[in-house]
């Protein structure tokens, strides 16, 4: 999305008088501007909105629950960013579990959750897991037809790059 033009229409949405009234709409507007925040590099100040959507779609079921599992992904890259990468591990391997309970299937959601889940290991330095994890997100890609989708082509991408921090560039 335009991270400039969206950021000042979620700003006035969350200053607005009678946002209190819809928490739903709160909610969504703080999670959609964390996800901006810690793209610009603001991350306090991201860990701050999401950790505000969280907590109320934490208790509540239904929609919330898909939408708390899918802003997982956006606290692993905040926790990333804080530098705390084997808590972002963790989340993410708790997210595709979770997402996976949720739906009883895999979904683009959980191949993206584990090419996430490679680029955080490959942080860590975790290489052979970090492939494994690339691998499991190409195969969930390929199994929903979807292997030539952005996605697809980032499971690609991750694998490769897992395969050259070992020292295997001919596998890349």
């Amino acid at each position: 999305g335009d991270i400039e033009g969206g950021t000042p229409l979620l700003e006035r949405l969350l200053q607005w008088p009678g946002i209190e009234a819809n928490p739903e709409v709160q909610a969504n507007a703080r999670y959609n501007l964390a996800q901006i925040e810690v793209v610009r590099g603001n991350v306090a100040r991201a860990r701050e909105l999401l950790d505000q959507a969280q907590a109320w779609w934490a208790g509540r079921p239904g929609n919330a629950r898909g939408l708390l599992n899918e802003s997982r992904s956006t606290q692993a890259r905040i926790e990333r960013a804080e530098g705390r990468v084997d808590a972002a591990i963790t989340t993410l391997h708790d997210a595709v579990a979770e997402r996976r309970a949720l739906l009883g299937k895999d979904d683009f959601m959980v191949g993206n959750l584990f090419n996430t889940l490679s680029n955080a290991l490959t942080q860590a330095g975790r290489y052979e897991e970090a492939l494994a994890s690339a691998n499991d997100s190409q195969r969930v890609f390929e199994h929903l037809g979807q292997a030539d989708s952005d996605g697809g082509m980032a499971a690609l991408n991750s694998r490769g790059n897992a395969n050259l921090m070992m020292g295997r560039p001919a596998q890349a």
